[in-house]
């Protein structure tokens, strides 16, 4: 859905006023509990928050570094051969944003313009962090109350900017607002899985669960701000939960096994192979259409994220564990010693 909608933006083919961007919101809820139920237990028992924060490095950060050199390229292409003289702002944009920092709000664009995407990484990183920091163990008084100040705060932004989906990424005042957007759904997904809130709904079929999601993106009706509201705080925690109780089959397992693998690279990866069909498909001045290159975009951005998958992330991911469990083993053999 995020990649049509980004491939949409660019090759127009189509009038999009669907609620797709929501599902960055229904990925946080999802993180939340993902990451409540790995390594809730893990910080209970002692998991100091530097190694957490290096597990999730680990984790992000590899495709994260590519994704983000590649789309620097592409940007200093477009550049050249548009001729708008941002040549050094493109470099200095793709080297800053190596680091998850959001300059392009220095220069009046978006928060990430070389990779769009990687805003929302930006905020999981904080809410990552602040989880497993101290703030965790406040009570759930202290938590619940916080969690109603944020809610409060995620209204009254919603109204102010007219939707939901403009927070976090386009201007300071937006920038700020992600802290909030951020801070709600994932606590939901903290909620579900402390209190175990899907083992009170009934057991559906995996397909009815992803047709009601896909609906609920694709869905909008009547005020924005509204309905992207009832949308997190409603309508997508309940997905989560009827999801986490989902019945599941051979096949569901592993389509499900193959979009955990590659839905992170599409993710990082399919703006910059969007841009680049978009950019040789102007400069060819064939009359064709937008189907076809949207579609060669897309099918392509699944093509390249599957190869870095491959040959770069997961090999790097793993050689990064074996190194990790290498220099404990030996740390562990000094202090016997």
């Amino acid at each position: 859905m995020v990649v049509c909608t980004h491939a949409n933006q660019l090759f127009k083919l189509y009038n999009d006023n669907a609620s797709s961007y929501l599902v960055v919101d229904f990925f946080y809820i999802l993180s939340g509990l993902v990451i409540a139920n790995a390594y809730g237990r893990r910080l209970d028992e002692g998991l100091p928050w530097t190694g957490f924060m290096r597990l999730r490095l680990t984790r992000l950060y590899p495709m994260l570094f590519a994704g983000v050199l590649v789309a620097g390229l592409v940007f200093l292409a477009r550049q050249v051969l548009l001729q708008s003289g941002l040549i050094t702002e493109s470099i200095v944009l793709t080297i800053l944003s190596l680091s998850l920092l959001p300059v392009g709000l220095l220069y009046g664009l978006s928060s990430y313009p070389i990779d769009n995407p990687i805003w929302s990484l930006f905020f999981e990183f904080v809410a990552n962090a602040v989880y497993a920091s101290p703030l965790r163990r406040i009570g759930r008084r202290w938590a619940t109350a916080l969690l109603v100040v944020a809610i409060g705060g995620l209204i009254a932004l919603a109204i102010g900017f007219g939707s939901v989906g403009a927070l976090g990424f386009v201007g300071p005042d937006s920038f700020l607002g992600g802290f909030v957007r951020v801070a709600v759904p994932f606590s939901f997904g903290i909620a579900i899985w402390q209190m175990k809130l899907f083992t009170r709904l009934p057991s559906m079929p995996f397909s009815l669960v992803a047709l009601g999601l896909a609906a609920a993106l694709y869905f909008h009706g009547g005020t924005r701000w509204v309905y992207d509201l009832v949308g997190v705080l409603i309508i997508f925690p309940a997905i989560v939960c009827l999801g986490a109780r989902a019945q599941v089959g051979a096949n569901t397992i592993w389509f499900c096994h193959l979009a955990r693998r590659g839905s992170y690279p599409l993710y990082i990866m399919h703006m910059s192979v969007l841009r680049t069909v978009d950019m040789a498909y102007k400069m060819s001045h064939i009359r064709i259409g937008p189907f076809l290159p949207m579609c060669l975009g897309i099918v392509l951005s699944l093509l390249v994220s599957w190869v870095f998958l491959r040959l770069y992330d997961e090999p790097l991911r793993n050689w990064m564990a074996r190194r990790s469990r290498s220099k404990r083993v030996l740390g562990a053999s000094v202090s016997v010693s």
